[in-house]
């Protein structure tokens, strides 16, 4: 990102826990959509997959790569509660 790679956020959590905290820009398709909405996810650029602490998100992104032809589909890893300390501390971390 800081070489101005662009990238979509997806965040995979329920919309109620979208709503509450998420990354600026990220769109929200909860786990359980992804296969139902999956024509909103690009295939040409880079794509960030996030959940609470990086485990779903894996599993998704590994999906997006092998079974939808998302090549650069990826997991934040150890999702949204690592992004809040490492990138954005002001992010309200008991929401998360």
């Amino acid at each position: 990102m800081d070489e101005g790679t662009e990238v979509q956020f997806i965040d995979i959590r329920p919309e109620v826990d979208f709503e509450l905290v998420r990354i600026p820009e990220a769109i929200n398709i909860p786990k359980n959509q992804i296969e139902e909405q999956i024509d909103l996810i690009p295939k040409d650029k880079m794509v960030v997959v996030y959940c609470r602490f990086g485990i779903k998100s894996t599993s998704v992104a590994r999906n997006l790569r092998e079974n939808h032809n998302i090549p650069l589909a990826y997991a934040l890893r150890e999702g949204l509660l690592e992004w809040a300390i490492d990138i954005d501390p002001d992010m309200p971390k008991d929401l998360i």
